[in-house]
C-alpha cells in the first residue's frame, strides 16, 4: 500500500532564507502535475509575494522534494511572469513553473478529467508544509458543489496546496482552507455550511482553466 501512495511529487514550499524568522508560519504544500508544473493554493504565493517582494534576484521561493534519504531544493522565481502560467485568486489555486524539471526525478500526479467524488466518499490529503503533522490525513466528503469540495479531514496550517485524493488515488480537489473555527455550531444547518469543514477547489476547474490556456495535461 505504501508503494502506491503518490507522496514523492508532493513538495514543501518555503520562503527565501531572508524570511527565516517567519518561515515556519509560511510553510505550505504543492504537488507536481507535470515535469515542471506545480499546483498549489493561490494564497500561498500571494502571501510570499506581498510580505517578501523585493527588487533584486533574491525574490524567490523554494520548493523541496523528499527522497528516500534526503530532501532536494528547487527554485521558483516569483518575479518572472512565466512562472505563474495559470491561476485564480478567487478560487485560490495556482500553477507555477519549477526550475530544473523535478518531475523527471520525483514523478508527477496526472490529473483525471472525470475523477469520481460524491458526498460520503473517503478522501486522503498528503501534506509537506507542516513537519509536526502526519504526512497523510483522511476524512469524509461532506459537500460537493461546482466550486467547492468540503470534507471533515483534520487539516491545519501547512496543508494549503495539498492534493485531495479519492479511493482510486485520483486528485479530486486542491486544498485551500481548514475548518472555520468562528462559525457558530449546534444548529442543524451547520452541516450544510462548507465553512464548518476543510475545503478545496474541485480539480475539474483547474483542468478546464489549463485547457483554455493551451497548457497540456501530462498523461
Amino acid at each position: 500500500m505504501i508503494d502506491r501512495i503518490p507522496a514523492h511529487p508532493v513538495a514543501r514550499i518555503e520562503p527565501p532564507a531572508r524570511a527565516a524568522p517567519y518561515s515556519c508560519a509560511l510553510l505550505s504544500t504543492g504537488f507536481l502535475i507535470s515535469e515542471d508544473l506545480l499546483l498549489t493554493a493561490y494564497h500561498v504565493l500571494q502571501q510570499l509575494q506581498i510580505e517578501y517582494e523585493c527588487e533584486n534576484e533574491e525574490a524567490q521561493a523554494y520548493v523541496y522534494f523528499f527522497g528516500p534519504s534526503r530532501r532536494e531544493l528547487y527554485r521558483v522565481d516569483k518575479k518572472a511572469s512565466k512562472h505563474l502560467p495559470c491561476g485564480n485568486p478567487d478560487r485560490d489555486w495556482a500553477v507555477i513553473c519549477v526550475e530544473g524539471s523535478p518531475g523527471r526525478k520525483y514523478g508527477y500526479i496526472p490529473l483525471t478529467k472525470q475523477p469520481q467524488i460524491q458526498e460520503g466518499d473517503p478522501v486522503t490529503l498528503i501534506q509537506r508544509g507542516d513537519p509536526a503533522r502526519p504526512l497523510m490525513v483522511q476524512g469524509q466528503v461532506k459537500i460537493v458543489e461546482p466550486d467547492i469540495v468540503a470534507y471533515d479531514a483534520p487539516t491545519r496550517h501547512g496543508f494549503s496546496g495539498s492534493p485531495v485524493f479519492n479511493e482510486r488515488w485520483e486528485v479530486v480537489a486542491v486544498h485551500y482552507a481548514g475548518k472555520n473555527l468562528y462559525v457558530p455550531h449546534g444548529k442543524a444547518s451547520d452541516t450544510e455550511n462548507p465553512e464548518c469543514y476543510s475545503r478545496g477547489t474541485p480539480i475539474l476547474e483547474v483542468i478546464r482553466a489549463l485547457e483554455r490556456q493551451s497548457i497540456p495535461l501530462a498523461a
